[in-house]
Parts: structure tokens; sequence; C-alpha cells
């Protein structure tokens, strides 16, 4: 049997799934990190509202989470944990809906994966309008079976090409590769500061301008002073001018993410990128207190095998390691958001 819940705040999200999912922390990073930055911010905010399929705007910006659990009984007892769905807002606006499933899949034996996902979807759209679903990220054959039964239920149709197409990597103190004298002479790594905003502002407009989510000016500059603030912002300087950063954000108890790796065109080609994402990286396991780094990363994208010398793992098919592919797939007729 199935049982559908929904967390209005982050705090009993957090409650009623992080017990289930501690040994997968690092796999469940994109759906429990803006929960766990939220717990300690403002609650989410639960919006119920008429929902009419195709018609009408967005309702008003809110954070909830659905979870799915399978049941062994008519007596609902051993709850296994089935589906995470997270709808989450952050400052810049409205994040695409991030999807999770355990690894263990016992209930894809009885062909119920495509139920699993109607039962969230159904409770979705109970609570805020289709055309808040911009976009759905999560592991590959998660989001092709939600897409199917998304358009079922609602209409709505997939852009025809996917945002993203990317691997999972994992990062940990026994994986990393840490070079001795790395560093050329007259090169630093540290975190961006006030001085540094303008600056990296422009890096970030360039960053998101590589994406199907471009910032305005305006808001590259609230996204630079937040990443400054916030300390998640480290910078590579050669010869006195930054020329490339790296964001080390989505962080819970044991996992932070690489989120951002951006390096100027006329600086490419010359290793920045990779010291400086290996000390990011190397800085959340030591005095993050991390357990694991992780990050994504296009299955095209040249920088894998960047990443693979660093020491992420999972970034390629190979005997006793897991394998992951993440898919992002955008939606006709929505009101795009931010990521």
């Amino acid at each position: 049997m199935l049982e559908v819940r929904q967390h209005s705040l982050a705090e009993d999200f957090l409650s009623a799934v992080f017990p289930h999912l501690k040994d997968e922390e690092a796999s469940a990073n994109i759906v429990l990190a803006h929960a766990w930055s939220l717990r300690t911010t403002s609650p989410g905010r639960l919006v119920r509202g008429d929902i009419q399929a195709h018609v009408g705007g967005l309702q008003e910006p809110s954070s909830f989470w659905i979870t799915v659990w399978k049941h062994s009984n008519q007596k609902m007892e051993g709850a296994f944990l089935s589906l995470v769905l997270s709808c989450v807002c952050g400052e810049l606006g409205n994040y695409p809906v991030f999807l999770w499933m355990p690894r263990n899949r016992p209930f894809l034996l009885e062909g119920g994966m495509d139920a699993v996902i109607k039962a969230a979807a159904t409770q979705f759209i109970s609570l805020a309008t289709p055309r808040r679903v911009f976009s759905v990220f999560g592991e590959r054959s998660v989001v092709k079976a939600f897409e199917t039964v998304w358009t079922t239920l609602t209409g709505f149709r997939k852009v025809p090409d996917p945002y993203y197409h990317a691997v999972l990597g994992v990062c940990t103190a026994e994986s990393i590769h840490i070079l001795q004298d790395d560093l050329p002479a007259y090169d630093t790594i540290r975190l961006a500061n006030d001085d540094d905003k303008d600056v990296v502002a422009l890096m970030c407009k360039k960053f998101s301008e590589t994406s199907h989510f471009p910032l305005t000016t305006e808001r590259a500059m609230i996204e630079s002073g937040l990443l400054i603030s916030r300390k998640q912002l480290f910078v590579y300087e050669s010869k006195g001018r930054i020329v490339s950063f790296c964001a080390t954000t989505r962080a819970t108890e044991n996992v932070a993410a690489v989120t951002k790796v951006f390096t100027l065109n006329k600086s490419r080609n010359q290793g920045f990128a990779e010291r400086l994402v290996r000390y990011a990286t190397n800085n959340a396991l030591t005095d993050g207190g991390k357990t694991a780094v992780v990050l994504y990363v296009g299955v095209e994208n040249s920088a894998r095998k960047i990443y693979d010398r660093i020491g992420f793992m999972g970034l390629y098919q190979k005997p006793n390691v897991v394998f992951e592919e993440a898919l992002e797939l955008g939606f006709i007729e929505t009101e795009k958001g931010h990521w």
C-alpha cells in the first residue's frame, strides 16, 4: 500500500526522511539541501489554490516536500521511503522540482514506479499549479517516468531536448588526489570577499548564460552577494586578477556540493579550475567536516575528465562504483524559475 505525506515545514520533512536516507545522503543531496538550509531560516509556506491545468499564473512562491511510502501490509507497517519530491523557492525564485528515489527499489518488482510517481504528482497538483513545474531534475529513469505520468495527468508536454544530461560524482577524503606544490608562483586561491562582488557578479552572469536559466545583471549581483556573504565562493587569482570561481553550496549534515565552476574564456585550459575545485573540495572535507562532496557534470562536458582526476567517483562506469545518470527535462507553457 502507498501512503503520501506532504511536509510544509523543513523540520517536519527532515525528521521524517533523514533517518531513512543517511546512507544515501550524497545521492539525496539534491532533495535534502534546501530543506537543511530552510530549517534554520524561515519555514516553507504551504500554498493551496484553485488549480486549473493550462490556465492562470503561478501561485505565491512556496516550499514544500512530498514523500511517498510503501507499506508491507494493510496495517501500514514497515514503511519504506519510495520517493521524495522537493518543490522549493530560493531568493532568486523557484527552483526546478527535484526527485529522488532510493537505489534499492523493491517496489519496482511489481511495476510500481509509475504508481509511486502518480501518487506524488496527484498530491502536487492539489498544492500548486502545474505551471510551477518548469523543469524536473533527478535520476534519469525516475525523471523519464515522471514525464510520462505528468503529461498524462496535466497535458503539459516536455521541451524536446533535455535541459541537462549529467552524471553524479562523489569525492571523499579517501578518493581525493591532493597534489603537492600545485599552485604556481603569484597565484592565489581564497574565499571571495565584498571587494570582489562586481567581478563575481559579471562572472555569475556569464556562467548563467551557458545554461537555460540566464540571469539579468541585477539578479547576478544578488547571487554574487549571497554567495560571498555565506562564504560559499572560492576564487582563483592569477597575477592579481580573478580568472575562475567555484561555489560549494547545498550543504547537509555530511555532504556539500560543488554547484558552480566557471573560468573566463581567455584563462581556460591553464589548469585554474582543476586546482580551484580540488582546493574547494578538500576544504569542505577538512575544514568543513564533510564526509563527501558531490557534483553533477554533463555527459559531454570535457570537465568530466578533470573531476575524475581530482577524485570524484562515479563519473564513468567502473566495477564496484555506483554510476548514476541525472536528467533535467523542461516543460512547455510554464513559468521558468532559477537554478
